[in-house]
């Protein structure tokens, strides 16, 4: 069957072509796009594979418009389940997807060799993993993409020239490695100088933390300085004006300073 029309198609196979120029030919049901077909997108995308209710559900091929590829599951229009998912620059990751993203195990590989074998969470390394460049391995625990510890200092420090399109990140991640103390000693002074780096060189996830540190820390600043201030006047309005003065004189610190008072309280 053949046509625009598909509300009585059922348990029938057809050709059904879209107003923009797209085109479906395959299974139908119930006036679906339901079992095997073929997609193709006014784009020059396509799909092939298992369709359900209009939806790619099942096993099935899927190439975009900029020649990036997927091989494997999907759920409702998703990659979800085992694929491999290949762009057009010649990286590949192989491994579990859910919703979309790579979620469970898997394995990357980037198109000059490196590669990265573990967990993953919504798409970011997280679990256990090792990250191969040339011969050197770097293994252990990560957290949304940093490699905690020791391990993650020295990996983070080299990625920072071996990865020069992601320098800033690694930067910003020896920031969190120190100013967390993941799984390495407390070092907060160190951790914001490598944030201010990032920041620095235009990286808005590390302009973010450092805004974040100084509202956390600016009210425990203020209550010390009222503490210490509160009781030097009296009046009706004294906690007021000590307030005042405190939100005044605190805004003046830099957020080193804060950091070093809220390290001297702790």
């Amino acid at each position: 069957m053949q046509g625009t029309h598909t509300l009585f198609w059922t348990n029938c196979y057809g050709v059904y072509k879209f107003a923009n120029g797209g085109r479906y030919e395959g299974d139908f049901q119930q006036g679906k796009f339901h079992g095997n077909g073929l997609l193709v997108f006014k784009s020059g995308g396509k799909y092939s594979g298992e369709f359900k209710k209009n939806h790619f559900d099942g096993k099935g091929n899927y190439t975009s418009a900029s020649d990036n590829k997927y091989v494997g599951y999907f759920r409702k229009n998703r990659f979800h389940g085992n694929g491999t998912e290949t762009w057009a620059n010649g990286d590949k990751y192989l491994g579990n997807f859910h919703n979309g993203t790579a979620h469970g195990e898997g394995t990357y590989i980037w198109q000059n060799g490196n590669k990265y074998e573990g967990g993953y969470e919504n798409g970011k390394f997280h679990g256990n993993g090792t990250f191969i460049i040339g011969n050197r391995q770097y293994t252990g625990n990560w957290q949304q993409n940093i490699l905690m510890g020791k391990m993650g200092l020295r990996f983070h420090k080299k990625m920072k020239y071996h990865d020069t399109k992601n320098k800033n990140f690694h930067r910003w991640a020896l920031g969190e490695l120190f100013f967390k103390g993941l799984r390495i000693p407390v070092d907060r002074e160190k951790g914001l100088k490598w944030y201010r780096v990032a920041a620095d060189s235009g990286y808005e996830k590390a302009k973010k933390t450092l805004k974040n540190i100084r509202s956390q820390l600016e009210p425990k600043a203020i209550a010390k300085c009222m503490f210490v201030n509160v009781k030097k006047i009296s009046g009706p309005e004294t906690k007021e004006i000590v307030l005042d003065y405190c939100r005044s004189f605190v805004r003046q610190y830099s957020l080193e300073q804060l950091v070093l008072q809220d390290n001297n309280r702790s």
